[in-house]
């Protein structure tokens, strides 16, 4: 009778063991944000200090020139030219390969449909004496850093990551690994160049 009570319990407590891991796996997703912070939270920052900026304007954006880099005329029809801050996004002088060409005007399009013929605002850090400069751009308050960042555009800069607040560096770090996860624009490409790689190491 003793060994049968013992099976008893065993397969009962198998039973709900499998039943709470199934469970588990049905409802991942619910469990996903507390996974992100647990894989990102190495990368953050506990310590910020915020980027100071210079000044601010609103315009409308005229052309795009690259994958972060556009021209906007504000109230007085005058035009600047901006590279947006806080992201590293693909330079066409660094491009070797007709892929790496091609991932520019990629990303250069994506930017295109997020910002042309929009009205931006702009958080300015940095100019020149061209009428350029360097700033954070918003439309209807997204921020387009973190756009980019989502749509594998363009990769976090860790200096600026560490001028965010928390939930702000979260945001910019869980939108990273989900482009990598996805393998969305340069993360595309950098895993086709790993497996090629890998590939002619194995020759």
């Amino acid at each position: 009778m003793f060994y049968t009570i013992r099976k008893v319990i065993l397969y009962t407590m198998w039973g709900v063991l499998l039943l709470g891991g199934w469970a588990l796996y049905a409802n991942r997703e619910v469990f996903r944000p507390l996974v992100d912070l647990v894989q990102v939270s190495r990368q953050m920052s506990l310590v910020q200090d915020p980027q100071p900026t210079i000044g601010q304007m609103t315009g409308q954006v005229i052309q795009v020139t690259g994958p972060d880099t556009f021209r906007v005329r504000n109230a007085a029809g005058t035009a600047y030219h901006f590279r947006i801050d806080g992201v590293e996004a693909p330079q066409l002088g660094d491009a070797q390969t007709r892929e790496q060409a091609r991932l520019w005007k990629q990303c250069r399009t994506n930017l295109s449909s997020l910002i042309l013929s929009n009205q931006v605002h702009i958080d300015i850090t940095a100019t020149n004496l061209n009428r350029g400069g360097w700033g954070f751009a918003y439309v209807n308050g997204t921020n387009l850093s973190l756009k980019m960042v989502e749509t594998g555009t363009a990769r976090i800069n860790p200096n600026y990551l560490k001028t965010l607040p928390l939930k702000e560096q979260y945001a910019f770090l869980v939108a990273q690994k989900k482009a990598q996860e996805l393998r969305l624009g340069i993360w595309k490409s950098t895993a086709e160049t790993q497996r090629a790689g890998a590939g002619n190491r194995g020759q």
